[in-house]
């Protein structure tokens, strides 16, 4: 049986360059991206594992994720895929 698992985000910034309406696809695309991620983790094991569940990451850092990541057709699957390995893997900076 699967528990409640909670992610709480304080903050998130993107650094990218672009025009106004590319942020606004920036912000669609990692909304989508974090509803992605939160479906992947209701079924990991971050959800069955109660010492996984109180992991706290302070802070996840992507370098890799280029503007055609975001942008492209896959761009809300990259992103929560980018994530959840960051998150599984336990990195912070």
């Amino acid at each position: 049986m699967s528990r409640p698992l909670v992610l709480e985000i304080g903050r998130i910034r993107v650094d990218a360059i672009g025009t106004p309406e590319d942020a606004a696809r920036f912000e669609r695309i990692l909304r989508e991206g974090l509803a992605q991620l939160a479906e992947r983790l209701r079924s990991s094991p971050f959800a069955r594992d109660p010492e996984a569940m109180s992991m706290a990451l302070q802070q996840i850092r992507v370098d890799d994720l280029a503007a055609e990541d975001w942008l492209g057709a896959r761009g809300a699957a990259r992103v929560a895929e980018v994530l959840y390995q960051q998150i599984s893997a336990g990195r912070t900076v």
